[in-house]
């Protein structure tokens, strides 16, 4: 029995609106994620240092998750 997968476009940016813009310009149907290291330096940005520790250690445990279960227990 052959199973149907469907096409999908991932499309993984910084924190540029321009490259989001672009994709909904062109009418592609995109599942749009954030660049990890765009977040983890985002947070930086407004957290205090000595917060910056724990938030290392978030993003490290976040960028080893595979699969979707694994991901939820990130959290």
């Amino acid at each position: 029995m052959e199973e149907e997968v469907e096409s999908l476009l991932l499309a993984v940016l910084d924190d540029v609106a321009a490259l989001k813009a672009a994709l909904l310009a062109y009418g592609l149907d995109a599942v749009i994620q954030r660049c990890l290291v765009q977040k983890e330096r985002k947070s930086k940005n407004i957290l205090s240092k000595r917060y910056w520790g724990e938030v290392a250690q978030f993003f490290n445990r976040l960028r080893k998750a595979h699969g979707l279960l694994a991901w939820a227990r990130v959290f």
